[in-house]
């Protein structure tokens, strides 16, 4: 149990990372917004599309190394298999999230110290997805803390666009852990080609 809750903090730091580089982009982003200080929904998407892949590399990296080790541990005796890991691990740090999220959403019009906390919590994570929201809203303030009044319909599709984000994130955490046990190293093939590196050039 001590390495499943260690991978999950590792993922929960590289979550947190994606969420701070997504928060200073926002200076970026308003930097090319129109001249009546409207974001683009388009740039807004593609910026979403930018950290939504940082977000499931890190989760699939993260658990392909995790796996890697594990099946070295395995072979000589300190561990025992354990193919459902990677999903394990990540359920710890998404489903947390995740009922942030829908809390926030079925109490959004409840004013206490405890809703006060979750929506503080709910600032931290919704930056993993929120650009995405930005078609729906027209901006990214309604998708923060300030959900009281806001439309139903709306702040639920905002919702269940952030679970999403962090649902895909947990599969690629699973996939990517039983990949990197079994040795699959699609990885290194994945990031050579986005870096145009030619296999034939390693030494």
């Amino acid at each position: 149990m001590k390495s499943v809750l260690k991978l999950s903090l590792s993922l929960l730091l590289r979550t947190v990372l994606v969420c701070m580089l997504s928060f200073m982009a926002v200076i970026t982003l308003g930097m090319i917004a129109s001249s009546n200080g409207e974001i683009n929904p388009v740039v807004a998407v593609i910026f979403g599309l930018i950290y939504l892949f940082m977000l499931l590399y890190f989760f699939t990296y993260t658990s392909w190394v995790e796996g890697g080790r594990d099946n070295n541990r395995v072979a000589i005796g300190q561990a025992t298999e354990m193919l459902y890991k990677g999903y394990l691990s990540a359920a710890i740090v998404v489903i947390p999230i995740i009922a942030i999220f829908v809390i926030s959403y079925v109490f959004m019009d409840v004013q206490n110290s405890v809703m006060g906390v979750l929506n503080i919590l709910k600032l931290i994570f919704v930056w993993a997805g929120i650009y995405l929201t930005v078609p729906l809203t027209g901006g990214i303030s309604t998708t923060t803390v300030d959900t009281e009044g806001a439309d139903p319909t709306l702040a639920l599709y905002m919702t269940l666009i952030l679970c999403a984000v962090y649902i895909i994130a947990a599969v690629c955490s699973g996939v990517g852990y039983v990949f990197g046990y079994k040795k699959i190293s699609f990885i290194p093939k994945l990031t050579d080609k986005i870096m145009g590196k030619n296999p034939s050039e390693k030494k």
